[in-house]
Order: C-alpha cells, then sequence, then structure tokens
C-alpha cells in the first residue's frame, strides 16, 4: 500500500480502494495546487481554440473545396464542377517535392587552431624546424613541435567529426525510409497540407528500445510495442474485474498471450520520427506573432482525440469517470470534434465518447504534461522534455504565403485564394449546361387539339418514323397544328473561362497551359507567363529548403544526443564514428543541412542552357573545382553521382585517348611510322592529362567544409 503511494502523481491523494493492477480508475483527489493549475489549463486551450476557430473553419472549408472543386452545398445539389483547384494542387506539389531532398552534414565555423595561421607555407617551415635541431644549442625547435602538435590536434578534430558526418548523413537515409509510411509520402502530404490549409508542422519524436506508447498514430517505426501495450491494458482490465461478462475481449486477449509466447524475439526498435499533424491540431499561444518559430508563443499544445481504451494503453489511466466526451468526427466528414450536449445515458454509467488530449509544450516553464478536457488529473506529470531540442519547440512550421499582419497569425492559403475562380468556373460551365438543357427542341399546340396518344407519338417518335395524328384533319398541314419554339442561340462569349485562367495565373501564378488547358495567348505570352511561374515557385522552393534545413538540423542534434553507439554501428557499419561522451559538444559543431533545390523538381531546360552558357568559361578559370559541376549535371540527370565517380579514376576522354594510343601489332619496329620520331609521325604524349586531355579529378571525401 505504501509502496503505491508513493508512486502516485505530485499532489494527488491515494484512492480508497487501490487497484491490483496499479491502473488509476477513480477520479482522482488532487491538492488544491495541482487541481487549479489543471483546471486553468483547460480553461486557457478552450479559450485559444475559440480564439482561432475562425482560422480552423477557413481550413476545414479550403480542404472541401481542395478536395472536391466546390463547396458542400454546390455538389450535394449535383451542379456542375470542374475542381481546377485540385488539379493546381497536384502539380504544384510534384514541382516542390519531386523527391526525397539530399541531407549533407557540414562542420560549423570554427577556429581549430590556436597557433598555426592556416597558410600551408607556415605548416612547412614548421615540419621542417620540428626535424631540424638547433645548430647552435642542438636542441629541438619547441616552437616548431608546438606548432606542428596544433596542426596535427586540428587535423584529427576536422578528421573526427568528418566520420561523425558521413556516419550522421546514413543514419538519415535510414531512417527516412525506416518509418511507416515513409518520409517522401508524408512530407508530400505536408506541402500539399500547406498549399490547402495554409500552414502545415511537422513534429520531431524520438522512439526508444523499451515498450514506450505516444499517442501519435501518423508514424511509427514498426515493431512490437503497439500490440504490447494491448496486452498490457486488457490484463490490467482482467485483474481489476473489468472482463467479467465479456467473453469476446477475454478471447482477444488469450490470443494474444498466444501469439506473443510464440515469438522467440520481440523486436523493439530506436529512433527518430517524423510526425505530421493536422493544421487543426496544434493549438498556439494567441500572443504567438510568427508561425515560423513560434515567435512570442509562451506554449503550444497538440490536440489529440482517443478512445477511453486507447487512453488507458498509453498512460494506464482510466478516465472514463471525469472527462467531457467528444463526438467522433461530428457529424459531417469535415466537422470538428464538438462537445457532447448529454454527458451519460442519465442511469450513471460510463460516458460515451471520445477523450480530448492535450499535449502541452511551456517553454516559459520549460516544462511539458499532458492533461485532457474534464479530467481533473493530469494523464502525464510535469516534466522536463523526453529530450533535448535547441529552442524547445518539436514542431516546425511550413506557410507558403506569409504576409506582415498585426491581427491575424495565419496566412490565407492558396485554396482559399482561388476559392472565386473556382466557383465562377463551376457557374460558367453549369449556366452553360442550364442552357443547352433549356434548347432541348420543343413542341407547341393549341390546347385540347393534341390527344394524349399524339403526345406520346411526338415525344418518343424513333428515326425516319411515320406518325399518324388522330388530331390531324383531312387537308391540314401539320404546321398548323404543331409548332416548334425557336431557342435562343448560345453565345460563347457568355460563358467563356479564360477570364478566370488569366485571374489564376495572378493569383497563384498558374495558368491556363499549366493546369491543361488550350489557351489563345501568344509563344511570347505565354514565356513570359511561365518565368512568372518558374519565379513563384523558386521562391516556395526557397520557404520548403528553409523549413527542411531547421528540421534536419534539429534531426542531426536529436540524433547525436539520444542514438546509442550499438544502434548507429548497426545500421551504418563496422566503420562509424559515433560519439559516446560530451554529445552535447559534437552536436553544436555539425550541423545536419539539405542540399538546396534537391527536394524539387529542375527546370532542366532552363538550367542546362544555364551550364551550357557558363560551362567554357569556367574551365578555363584556374582553380575550379568540377566536383560541384558534376554534381549540377547529375542531379539534372537524376542520378546519383556517387555510383558514377571513382576516386582517381581519369576522365572518359583521357581514357579513350589512352586506349587510342595502345600499341598494335608491329609497333616499335621500323615500319611503325610513330616510331620514326619526326620523319615518321608525331611522338604519342604519355601523361593523358596533358595538351587537350581532360584532367581527372578526385571525389572529395566528404561534404563537410
Amino acid at each position: 500500500m505504501e509502496d503505491e503511494i508513493n508512486q502516485l502523481p505530485v499532489g494527488q491523494a491515494a484512492p480508497e480502494e487501490p487497484q491490483k493492477s496499479g491502473m488509476l480508475r477513480e477520479e482522482p483527489v488532487m491538492e488544491q495546487g495541482p487541481e487549479e493549475f489543471v483546471t486553468q489549463w483547460q480553461k486557457i486551450i478552450l479559450a485559444s481554440k475559440s480564439h482561432f476557430d475562425k482560422d480552423f473553419k477557413r481550413m476545414r472549408e479550403d480542404m472541401l473545396i481542395a478536395r472536391q472543386g466546390a463547396s458542400k452545398e454546390w455538389v450535394d445539389n449535383g451542379n456542375y464542377t470542374v475542381p481546377i483547384v485540385n488539379r493546381y494542387l497536384n502539380q504544384a506539389v510534384a514541382s516542390l517535392y519531386a523527391k526525397n531532398p539530399t541531407a549533407t552534414a557540414e562542420k560549423r565555423k570554427t577556429l581549430d587552431y590556436q597557433l598555426w595561421d592556416g597558410k600551408p607555407d607556415t605548416a612547412m617551415q614548421a615540419l621542417q624546424g620540428a626535424m631540424t635541431p638547433d645548430p647552435v644549442t642542438g636542441m629541438p625547435n619547441m616552437e616548431a613541435i608546438a606548432l606542428v602538435q596544433d596542426i596535427e590536434q586540428g587535423r584529427q578534430k576536422h578528421e573526427m567529426l568528418t566520420k561523425i558526418g558521413r556516419t550522421l548523413e546514413v543514419v538519415f537515409d535510414y531512417y527516412a525510409g525506416e518509418q511507416k509510411p515513409r518520409l517522401k509520402p508524408l512530407m508530400k502530404s505536408a506541402v500539399r497540407r500547406a498549399k490547402t490549409c495554409a500552414v502545415s508542422y511537422l513534429m520531431l519524436g524520438f522512439q526508444r528500445e523499451y515498450a514506450e506508447l505516444t499517442p501519435d498514430d501518423t508514424v511509427l517505426l514498426a515493431d512490437s510495442r503497439d500490440k504490447l501495450g494491448e496486452l498490457q491494458r486488457r490484463m490490467m482490465d482482467m485483474q481489476d474485474g473489468e472482463l467479467e461478462g465479456k467473453e469476446a475481449e477475454k478471447f482477444e486477449l488469450q490470443n494474444l498471450i498466444e501469439d506473443l509466447s510464440d515469438k522467440q524475439n520481440i523486436i523493439m526498435r530506436e529512433g527518430p520520427k517524423f510526425m505530421f499533424p493536422k493544421a487543426t491540431e496544434i493549438i498556439v499561444d494567441p500572443r504567438c506573432t510568427d508561425l515560423m518559430g513560434f515567435v512570442g508563443a509562451g506554449w503550444i499544445a497538440r490536440e489529440f482525440h482517443k478512445s477511453t481504451d486507447e487512453v488507458k494503453k498509453i498512460y494506464q489511466k482510466d478516465v472514463t469517470k471525469g472527462y467531457a466526451p467528444y463526438r467522433d468526427n461530428g457529424s459531417d466528414a469535415m466537422a470538428d470534434y464538438h462537445r457532447k450536449t448529454s454527458t451519460d445515458d442519465g442511469e450513471g454509467n460510463d460516458k460515451d465518447g471520445m477523450v480530448c488530449i492535450w499535449e502541452v509544450y511551456n517553454k516559459e516553464l520549460g516544462q511539458t504534461y499532458t492533461i485532457c478536457d474534464g479530467y481533473k488529473g493530469f494523464l502525464v506529470e510535469p516534466k522536463e522534455p523526453d529530450y533535448w531540442m535547441e529552442g524547445f519547440w518539436p514542431v516546425f512550421a511550413l506557410t507558403f504565403n506569409e504576409v506582415e499582419s498585426e491581427e491575424e497569425l495565419y496566412p490565407l492559403s492558396d485554396v482559399h485564394q482561388l476559392k472565386h475562380v473556382q466557383a465562377e468556373y463551376n457557374r460558367a460551365r453549369e449556366y452553360r449546361r442550364l442552357h443547352r438543357e433549356a434548347n432541348k427542341p420543343k413542341y407547341a399546340a393549341m390546347k385540347g387539339r393534341l390527344s394524349q396518344n399524339d403526345k406520346e407519338l411526338l415525344a418518343s417518335a424513333p428515326a425516319h418514323a411515320v406518325i399518324e395524328f388522330d388530331s390531324l384533319g383531312n387537308g391540314e398541314k401539320i404546321g398548323d397544328l404543331v409548332q416548334q419554339f425557336d431557342s435562343k442561340g448560345i453565345d460563347p462569349a457568355l460563358y467563356e473561362t479564360n477570364s478566370e485562367m488569366e485571374d489564376t495565373l495572378r493569383i497563384v501564378g498558374s495558368g491556363e497551359a499549366n493546369i491543361g488547358g488550350a489557351s489563345g495567348a501568344t509563344a511570347t505570352e505565354a514565356s513570359i507567363g511561365e518565368g512568372s511561374r518558374m519565379t513563384s515557385l523558386a521562391s516556395n522552393v526557397d520557404d520548403l529548403d528553409e523549413f527542411l534545413s531547421d528540421v534536419f538540423g534539429a534531426l542531426g542534434q536529436l540524433c547525436l544526443m539520444e542514438l546509442s553507439p550499438e544502434t548507429v554501428q548497426e545500421i551504418a557499419g563496422i566503420g562509424s564514428v559515433w560519439p559516446e561522451l560530451d554529445r552535447e559538444t559534437i552536436a553544436k559543431q555539425l550541423q545536419l543541412k539539405v542540399r538546396a533545390g534537391s527536394s524539387g523538381r529542375p527546370n532542366k531546360a532552363a538550367e542546362l542552357a544555364n551550364m551550357e552558357r557558363g560551362m567554357p568559361y569556367l574551365i578555363q578559370l584556374p582553380g575550379v573545382n568540377p566536383y560541384p559541376l558534376a554534381q549540377m549535371y547529375a542531379d539534372l540527370l537524376e542520378i546519383d553521382l556517387d555510383e558514377i565517380i571513382v576516386e582517381g579514376m581519369p576522365s572518359i576522354q583521357a581514357l579513350n585517348t589512352v586506349a587510342g594510343q595502345a600499341p598494335t601489332e608491329g609497333a616499335g619496329t621500323e615500319d611503325d611510322p610513330m616510331a620514326q620520331g619526326g620523319e615518321g609521325g608525331k611522338p604519342q604524349k604519355t601523361d593523358p592529362n596533358e595538351g587537350g586531355a581532360q584532367p581527372s579529378f578526385q571525389q572529395p571525401i566528404d561534404n563537410i567544409q
């Protein structure tokens, strides 16, 4: 009993009858301070949700327009819809995030030499001085030896950081494809979300080897922890008698036990996780002035909605008797979670509904804690974050349409800016359809002249039919009996949509030719429009690269601080190098960055033209490193440069030159003109890099500068 009381959260009194399993099933009896703290934060978060309710409502409307190309009312009425917004989003995402970005580890600029000035001449003089004793005293030159030692220490440090950086790059590539779903489809969804909702979030986490469950279900390193958590929850319910009369759950529990018993090895993994909360799941402190870095915010919270059984599995707490139940996704597909009007069935039974959980990151206190709406206690007590993150926030925001505003935090999305264009396009097509419907052939006759049989024959007669009218008299013409309505012709200018497509170009930079129409613009106008689109796209690419650089920088620090050397060696191989002590210092000296433009689809025609113009001048400049030029070509061709470059290998042209100079049969004899000097032919040069052959270059050992 005493041990169970000692395990209770701070400020929480012991329940009258502790459960055998250790799970807290009654409403907690809290001391005044902790209870007021929880209640206060429940009110703060609900008030913040209310403050941003207009923004969240706009995001949900934009999601609907992006999905089906019109408002719910328009689609429900069966109106004509052309979802041009969806087509634009697909093209924008394909251009911005076409492939996984390349992560490179770079050494931060530091002054690593205390004595050496960095000049090669000084190093050579010091080396000679260290090897030559003083001619007068015969003693070694201590200053030169100290300088050589300083250079050697700096070189060893640089070499160590280089190997750690290469190991870090391998680890990143592994985890980018290890988690399920993989990073690329998740990042493409995040870019699409930023275009649709004006903001998208990426949250970094870390999954440890022991069975630790989190409420996030967007991504998981594939292992057995979810099944183990479910087994633990059901075992606790069985110990406390919660499964009495529930034969189906008992049967499921028995199957779980047998399944896990048959497994010889239960796989558990550790490593970083990329999580992608929805745009409406992150609740920001209203004091925030900029989503990039959450400038001015004292706290942020992530909202989850879980069933009571899931809360038991994750937090080992039963909240069924003390929480505010929420409807699961509201009454329609795009509705927010709402509280139920009735909290129980009137008979005092457990409540039915989802639990609204808030995971709070309080920067002012430097703590994180988890609470839920209506529950008096903590799900997770206040504590320091499980892993260190520079800047404290584990959440990163991606926006493309940031503008300065003193009143609004969230910018407007591309979908919202295209909303009126989409609606007007749909109206033009719908009214044109109605006009065509109204122009169907119609006939008029004097009331009472045509019999019902005559009307049916006139309306449904097949082609080339001979119709016998009951109402047509002798000598009477059919035109005297029935007359055709004159239809109003359709004016194409009345329902043209070129104006809407021009507005699309002005708003988001994509014109009719990009979305799929055949515009009547000249080649010059189309070229100017494409140039404008590429300029707008380049701005978005820069925003995405800055976002990824922030994420990758934090990811590199997270891996260096949290990954064990055993896990790293298993991933990167026996040649990997990983710090075991003083990891924080190493994390400050190495930075994982994204190579600029490596995530998007390049404009190959324009970039190849630029390369062709500049290459003749670049190859004539002394000291030009050919590796970056080869890297640019490889990126345009979408091939991996490391697969085609071999260190120390001459160029293909040089190899062909050497192959062409190979001696043939009879070479070296008097009959060989090449053996006759200047009389018979020009002597061949033995250096393939001399006299016209392109010089070979070696691939740098690493990308760390």
